[in-house]
């Protein structure tokens, strides 16, 4: 189970998960990385960015941070067998 948060990123504006590329698991590292591909075609796309970066394909990638925890969290499940609390 991953809590994956983004703190500088409005809830009101998501990321498109139908952009979602690739994700990567860096389980040594305890990382995670996931390329979106970037909307050349909506309006707020710069077109000369493109010629000045030579070699760049049109994705960008947002790479995991492990922090410390600073509160408490607990996950349950509920079933057939009973309620299941981890934290």
């Amino acid at each position: 189970l991953y809590l994956l948060q983004y703190p500088l990123r409005p809830s009101w504006r998501p990321y498109d998960l139908e952009q979602l590329k690739t994700i990567r698991m860096k389980k040594p590292l305890h990382k995670m990385e996931m390329d979106f591909r970037i909307n050349t075609k909506g309006e707020n796309y710069n077109k000369e960015w493109k010629d000045k970066a030579e070699g760049k394909d049109d994705t960008f990638t947002l790479e995991s941070t492990r922090m410390q925890p600073k509160t408490k969290y607990a996950i349950g499940v509920l079933n057939a067998d009973g309620f299941h609390l981890t934290s």
